[in-house]
């Protein structure tokens, strides 16, 4: 009868651990908060205020998503709203630009592009990629100085949005939350 008590409680604590480590590393595996710019590393400091160039900085988040960390910081300049992902050493990572327009609507200076108008390397890797399923939305961004596709199709009923850069390299592809139009911190999907 010890015996099986013993069995029990083990067992118990073994699923009590085994829940508590897996909802630590969900935890571990996204996190955002804001900080200030005085929290940031001095790199990143130095590149959100040569990006900003004397623009208020709106917000600075702190995102950490499977041990890596990048630095997200928004502000206003020249009446257009930036958006700036920079990495610990400073590098920018990715620079989006908004237009305000009237009564506080945005939209982003992406360019929407048909499956025709892409690169033939693009159209190849998209098309494989999307195999089976609804191309619902492409288009063309500048990172780093270079042209990304952005595709966003629905497969099997979820959403996913794939990145390729122009000569048809897959630069990321992930999950989309069934409510998230322009969310970047979704789930990575390794098919």
């Amino acid at each position: 009868m010890k015996r099986q008590w013993v069995v029990v409680a083990v067992a118990a604590l073994g699923l009590v651990v085994l829940a508590a480590g897996l909802g630590l590393a969900e935890k571990a595996r996204k996190h955002e908060e804001k900080v200030t710019l005085d929290q940031v590393p001095e790199a990143v400091k130095k590149t959100i205020l040569k990006e900003a160039a004397g623009a208020k900085i709106k917000e600075i988040e702190k995102e950490t998503k499977d041990g890596k960390t990048v630095y997200e910081a928004e502000f206003l300049k020249d009446g257009k709203e930036v958006e700036v992902k920079v990495a610990p050493d400073g590098t920018v990572l990715k620079r989006e630009v908004e237009e305000e327009e009237e009564e506080g609507e945005h939209h982003e200076k992406e360019q929407k592009v048909t499956l025709d108008q892409v690169p033939a390397p693009v159209k190849k890797t998209i098309l494989a990629e999307t195999t089976g399923g609804e191309i619902k939305e492409i288009e063309l961004e500048t990172e780093h100085g270079k042209a990304v596709y952005e595709a966003e199709y629905v497969k099997d009923g979820k959403k996913y949005e794939i990145e390729v850069s122009a000569d048809g390299k897959v630069l990321e592809k992930k999950a989309k939350a069934k409510d998230d139009d322009d969310d970047e911190d979704d789930e990575e999907d390794d098919d």
